[in-house]
Parts: structure tokens; C-alpha cells; sequence
């Protein structure tokens, strides 16, 4: 990666061998330091143990390098397209406008090249964006943007597709080979899946090129209003810890973590006015110019000719794919609450009891173990048991986790 480095920056680069051997020169002493700043933390955790921090150390190095791939895939697309750009523009086929589009991207990306092979501005801290929608609105330094176009892995120059099915009782996603596991019954629930029919097209968000827009349209300022059909899902790991809270021998509430836990968020497209009743179709791409289709009539002004947003590369009904719906799979630290609720409650004020509960949770563990509210996310889902009731699913934003949720198990700082 980054051939062209200059001599200035190549003498502020650390080589991973360089790191592995300081490392391993000095993991004693690192290992010792650690024990000795956090004494208080590894006498009140059961989990901080001498044999976590000596792998951590030891797998630091691996960690960083992993840490730094998505970055490494940024910036390789990033060259391919200004190669692919650069191609473009010395063909001489392009029209003043398209130029003019084209020329502008390409100073876009050696600008933000320039800024990764510096650390300048916001890759001091590298931010991998993955969450604007096709025809989301971004706004940056008093400028309006529109994602357009989109960077989709494929396969035989198709987009990479998977199988996605939800359970409609209990909110349970199953992503590819899990729903032919399932043998047409929910796995969590027992609900029959089988006449659910599953979204076949489902893709992982891919990156998104955002372009400069000054005017709105009736169809972007309906997008706007009503936003996207969008919802969570967790997907419990076969490594679930289950604690019960007793108080006076009465069942409180049971807590599972579950260390290894999977955040499923599915964008299912653009939520459609009410006074139509239909459901969300989800998303349309071009695959041959890989642009989003997000008008009404988009498919034909796309494709028919003699009209100027026809498809420059010359699409045919065959490249168009619809009801595309985008996810988002991530792991993470989580904690499930399913607690006895006040007999006097009324079954419809039951949603507004579970929210201030998890947000008083999570307040308290904000307080507790000072962290920034946007360190943790909630969102409920129903009770398998009892469609009525619902399961309260609290989750560290951060992959991986940061030890916030699993310091529950502890008795002393649960009571806090």
C-alpha cells in the first residue's frame, strides 16, 4: 500500500515486525504496569484475570492490524476509481457536464488520499462511514449532498446477495444458511416460518458516493418526511450467561450476556405514505452503473432513450435489480432483561415501562461506570412467551466490547 509515500513520512512509520519485537522485548514490564495501574479493576472483576491481560498484550499487534483493514479496503477503491476516472476523462467521450462531475470527484479523492496518507483531518482517527441510505441527504460545510451511487461487492459481475428472513413474532433475523436450519419454525420462538416470505435480495451496506445537489424534488422531500423502514435485530451466540435476580425469593428479572452477541439493523427503504397501504419495496440498482434508482419512474427514464438520465454505460432491463433491502452485521457485547413487571400496569402502558426501565439502566451505567451515553444502544423486542410483554436488549456500540456490560455480572456493581 501507499508506494508513493514520501521520505518525510516513511521516517514516522513504525514496521509491524518493529512493533512485534518492542512488544515482545517489553511485555514484562507492560504486563506488570497494566496489573499495577488497574489493582482496584482486577480485585473487583472476576474476568480481569493476569491471564486476560498477558493475551491482550500478546495479541495486540494482530488486533491494531486487523483494526486498520477497513481502511486498507478504502483506500485501495479509492485508487481504482481515480485510475477508472482518469480513463474516462482521457477517452474524450465525455460530455461537458459529466466532465465536469468527473474532474470534481477526482480532486475529491486525491484530497482525501492526501489526508490518509497523512493522518490529516478525520483520518487522524479513521471514521468508516456506512450508514446513509440511497437518496439520504448529507449535509457537510454548508453543502447538500445525495447519495447517488454506490460501491456494491460482486461476484460475476453481480452483486453479492443473501437470504433474510424475520420472524413477525418475535423479531429473530436469520441471515443466509441459518434459515435453512430453522426447518420452517422459529428457532427462538417456534413460530411457523413457513409461509414468510423472506427478502432474497439482501445486501451489506455497502459505501456510497454522495454528489453535490442545490434543488430538492417532490420524491427526495417525501423521502425526507417520512425517513426509512428501519429495525434491529439481535442474534443470540450458543455462549449465553443467564443470571437471576431474587429478591425475597421472588424472580426480579433474568439477565443473559452474551459476549459474542449479533446486532443485525436492516434498512428495509423508503417508508411509504400511509394513505397509500402498501408495504416498504426496498431499494433499485443499476448494476451496470451502479447507481441507485429513487424516482417513481425511475426504471424507464433510466433505460429508455432520447431522455438525458438515461444510463450512461447502457443499461438493459436485465442490470436493474429491485427490492434490494441493506443490513448491517456487527458483534458486540449484549445484555437481554426480561423482568416481572407491576401488577397494577396496564397492558398498554407496558412499551413506556420497558423504555424508562432500559434508559434507567442505562443511565446507571453511564453514572457508574462513566461512559458517554452514545457507548451504549437499546431497543426492544418481544417476548416469545408472551407477545404482550417484551425483552428489553441493551448492547455496547463499540464492536467487540469494552467490558461496560459484562461488569453487570458482579453483584456489587449491579446494585449500584
Amino acid at each position: 500500500m501507499f508506494s508513493d509515500i514520501t521520505e518525510e513520512l516513511k521516517a514516522e512509520t513504525l514496521n509491524i515486525k518493529d512493533l512485534e519485537n518492542a512488544l515482545k522485548n517489553k511485555q514484562s514490564k507492560i504486563v506488570s504496569t497494566i496489573q499495577e495501574a488497574f489493582a482496584s479493576e482486577i480485585k473487583n472483576f472476576d474476568w480481569f484475570t493476569p491471564e486476560y491481560i498477558e493475551d491482550t498484550v500478546n495479541t495486540f499487534v494482530e488486533e491494531l492490524d486487523h483494526a486498520f483493514n477497513s481502511f486498507r479496503a478504502e483506500f485501495k477503491l479509492l485508487n481504482e476509481e481515480l485510475l477508472n476516472i482518469d480513463v474516462q476523462i482521457r477517452s474524450g467521450s465525455l460530455n461537458p457536464k459529466r466532465r465536469k462531475t468527473y474532474t470534481q470527484r477526482r480532486e475529491s479523492i486525491e484530497n482525501k488520499l492526501a489526508d490518509m496518507r497523512s493522518g490529516n483531518d478525520e483520518y487522524s482517527t479513521y471514521r468508516y462511514l456506512s450508514g446513509y441510505a440511497p437518496g439520504n441527504s448529507v449535509y457537510y460545510s454548508e453543502n447538500r449532498y445525495l447519495v447517488q451511487t454506490s460501491r456494491i461487492k460482486t461476484e460475476n459481475n453481480r452483486p453479492i446477495t443473501s437470504k433474510l428472513q424475520i420472524c413477525p413474532s418475535c423479531m429473530i433475523a436469520y441471515l443466509d444458511d441459518d434459515s435453512t436450519f430453522s426447518g420452517g419454525a422459529c428457532n427462538n420462538c417456534g413460530e411457523d416460518l413457513t409461509d414468510i416470505i423472506p427478502y432474497e435480495k439482501a445486501i451489506k451496506m455497502p459505501d456510497q458516493w454522495a454528489e453535490s445537489r442545490y434543488g430538492i424534488t417532490s420524491d427526495e422531500e417525501e423521502r425526507q418526511r417520512l425517513g426509512y423502514d428501519i429495525s434491529p435485530h439481535y442474534i443470540m451466540s450458543k455462549h449465553l450467561k443467564q443470571y437471576n435476580v431474587v429478591e425475597n425469593g421472588e424472580l426480579l428479572m433474568t439477565m443473559r450476556y452474551d459476549h459474542k452477541g449479533r446486532i443485525l439493523e436492516v434498512n428495509k427503504g423508503p417508508t411509504p405514505a400511509l394513505d397509500v397501504g402498501i408495504e416498504t419495496k426496498g431499494f433499485t440498482l443499476c448494476t451496470a452503473c451502479s447507481r441507485w434508482i429513487l424516482s417513481k419512474n425511475g426504471i424507464k427514464e433510466h433505460l429508455e432513450d432520447n431522455v438525458y438520465k438515461k444510463c450512461w454505460r447502457g443499461a438493459t432491463q436485465d442490470d436493474i435489480i429491485e427490492n434490494i433491502v441493506l443490513y448491517i452485521d456487527s458483534m458486540h457485547d449484549v445484555l437481554t432483561i426480561d423482568c416481572k413487571l407491576p401488577e397494577y400496569l396496564k397492558i398498554a402502558d407496558y412499551k413506556s415501562f420497558y423504555i424508562m426501565l432500559s434508559q434507567a439502566i442505562m443511565e446507571g451505567l453511564q453514572i457508574s461506570m462513566n461512559v458517554d451515553e452514545d457507548e451504549l444502544n437499546s431497543f426492544l423486542t418481544p417476548n416469545p412467551k408472551n407477545s404482550d410483554k417484551s425483552v428489553i436488549v441493551i448492547y455496547e456500540v463499540d464492536e467487540g466490547g469494552a467490558g461496560i456490560l459484562k461488569s453487570l455480572e458482579e453483584t456489587a456493581t449491579f446494585r449500584e
